[in-house]
């Protein structure tokens, strides 16, 4: 049901911003264009990325930023005392590296070409998950219900293995059918829902292990997923969030206001202004609660 309003907000939204809406149509075309090796399989919904990796001048950017960070004061701070995001919004432009990469033609046009709009960043999170072994929230397999489609990047910024509480996903044509048999309103699925109704559901498992540098693209919107779970040792890692334009969100993402655009070129800054008029909604309405 909750897929079905998205459907519903998304419509609206292009309605009341028609001319906004056609200018970006016209817009994607110039970003299709750019090259990139890499494409997401629409059906499967993720990629684990070959050619786009994080770079050893970025990676030191941001290990170097979370070095002058107090930790465990971040921690106190957070929601989730087993996923932390270190990144102070305010910074960002502190992060020269950062802005380049996530803005970069590979990252926008492999977005825009799943999409199949010209993407709207939401948010960077750096984040930083400590040894636990709680089994609650996002911990448990769920969908990101904010968008009825989105992509996720996640970039591991230090070498990751099972001990790592790695992060754990069902792909798309799968999820549906767990979805379907689950009776999924929105919330979160513990393994034992899933395993009464798909005893084999741990063969469908995909699970994002590898060197620092690795990345996947993933649409979290579409593909059950859960990370940070029965960990021994730490994991640190960048997540570009990207949704579509007309995206009715829940949450009031003001990330690309403090971005610095002076440099920027155009199709960059198309990816980070956003219309006026969006009916943000309460993410109760969608039964989904952090």
């Amino acid at each position: 049901m909750y897929l079905i309003k998205k459907k519903i907000y998304s419509a609206i939204n292009k309605a009341f911003n028609l001319k906004e809406y056609l200018k970006l149509k016209k817009k994607k075309q110039a970003l299709l264009n750019n090259y990139s090796s890499e494409v997401i399989d629409k059906k499967k919904g993720f990629k684990f990325l070959e050619d786009i990796k994080l770079n050893s001048q970025l990676r030191d950017e941001l290990l170097s930023y979370i070095e002058k960070k107090n930790i465990e004061l971040q921690k106190d701070k957070s929601k989730k005392k087993f996923l932390i995001n270190i990144l102070d919004q305010n910074e960002i432009n502190e992060l020269p590296n950062l802005i380049k990469f996530v803005l970069s033609n590979q990252i926008l046009k492999l977005t825009c070409d799943y999409l199949n709009e010209v993407p709207f960043l939401a948010n960077v999170f750096l984040t930083i998950s400590p040894p636990n072994k709680t089994l609650e929230s996002s911990q448990l397999y769920h969908l990101d219900t904010e968008a009825e489609k989105n992509i996720k990047f996640f970039f591991l910024l230090n070498d990751v293995d099972d001990k790592n509480g790695p992060f754990t996903f069902i792909d798309k044509v799968n999820s549906k059918k767990i979805i379907k048999l689950t009776k999924y309103d929105g919330t979160r699925l513990d393994d034992q829902k899933i395993h009464l109704r798909n005893k084999d559901y741990k063969s469908l498992e995909n699970v994002f292990v590898g060197k620092s540098g690795s990345g996947l693209a993933i649409d979290t919107a579409n593909c059950l997923h859960y990370g940070s779970r029965n960990m021994s040792e730490k994991r640190i890692v960048l997540i570009i969030y990207f949704t579509t334009h007309f995206t009715s969100h829940y949450y009031s993402h003001n990330f690309y206001k403090k971005i610095d655009t002076s440099e920027l070129t155009e199709i960059q800054k198309n990816s980070i202004n956003h219309f006026k008029k969006e009916i943000f909604t309460d993410k109760n309405f969608f039964k989904f609660n952090h």
